[in-house]
């Protein structure tokens, strides 16, 4: 709320994101990664011939071959880790969903999709690898207060709000105990159509379940934040593209905002951005 009634303020952090997001394009991060993996090919060379040598002489060569290849990804990780820079001190991860969906025979997949079971395979092998799950309010509480998080901290995200995150994500986090935020664009709960912007259920919903496609509905999200787990984030009213229209952003925003308010409770919000931010001049993010 405070940010939608301070125009100015939007005004400034938007043109700090801007900038920093020019850092990410695919353009400055493919010239960096050329470089590195040029460097990677010249310097692992021994690695692949010792490899091939080995794989010749040796019984059982495939074991042979398998720990070369680790020790290559391994020197591969490690370069672009230098390259990219690693997260650490006030940095910390965002992993970001839409849509938790199974594929449909026939059909191509659903954009912005990731299927339960993949989902599931992500976050359990996170946690095998020692990431911790932290709430989202949590970290930008620290990052306020300076506070050093573990560089294997991330936060679970769900943009849009999608029925599919109710069942198909929603028992995994409850399974495990994970905490998640579900950013909401409010004009759209409880309804049955698709999102105006999901073109794959526009040319498909005749012919899947309406399940993959429909929007998340007021009592699902009731449910998710009784547990304690899910925290209701803002995602707009209507999730239109604002950029460069900050006065309608203003009035769109404090429309969601007080809906949120009016059925799950006051309370101060994160806030995500639909299409924040632009790649070689195409529109992306949702």
């Amino acid at each position: 709320m405070e940010l939608s009634a301070d125009p100015e303020r939007w005004r400034r952090l938007s043109s700090g994101s801007r900038e920093r997001a020019r850092e990410y394009l695919w353009s400055t991060q493919s010239e960096k990664m050329r470089r590195e993996y040029r460097r990677v090919l010249e310097e692992s060379a021994s690695i692949g011939s010792s490899a091939a040598t080995s794989r010749r002489a040796a019984r059982g060569g495939a074991p042979v071959a398998r720990s070369a290849a680790k020790r290559a990804g391994a020197f591969v990780a490690s370069c672009l880790n230098r390259s990219l820079g690693g997260r650490a001190g006030d940095r910390f991860g965002i992993l970001l969903f839409h849509r938790i969906a199974p594929l449909v025979d026939g059909v191509p997949p659903p954009t912005h999709n990731v299927t339960p079971g993949r989902f599931r395979e992500q976050i359990t092998g996170l946690l095998d690898r020692g990431f911790v799950v932290a709430r989202l309010d949590d970290m930008v509480e620290a990052r306020r207060h300076r506070s050093v998080l573990s560089p294997k901290t991330f936060a679970i995200t769900f943009d849009d709000a999608y029925e599919t995150v109710y069942r198909n994500a929603w028992p995994v986090l409850t399974e495990l105990g994970l905490p998640a935020t579900v950013f909401i664009s409010t004009a759209f709960l409880d309804r049955q159509e698709p999102f105006p912007f999901d073109r794959w259920a526009r040319q498909y919903g005749r012919v899947v379940s309406a399940e993959t496609y429909r929007p998340i509905t007021e009592n699902q999200c009731r449910e998710m934040a009784d547990s304690g787990l899910v925290t209701i984030g803002a995602h707009t009213h209507t999730h239109r593209d604002f950029r460069g229209r900050a006065s309608e952003f203003q009035v769109d925003l404090a429309d969601g905002l007080r809906q949120l308010d009016v059925r799950f409770g006051h309370r101060s919000r994160a806030l995500a951005f639909p299409f924040g931010y632009a790649i070689s001049g195409r529109q992306t993010g949702a």
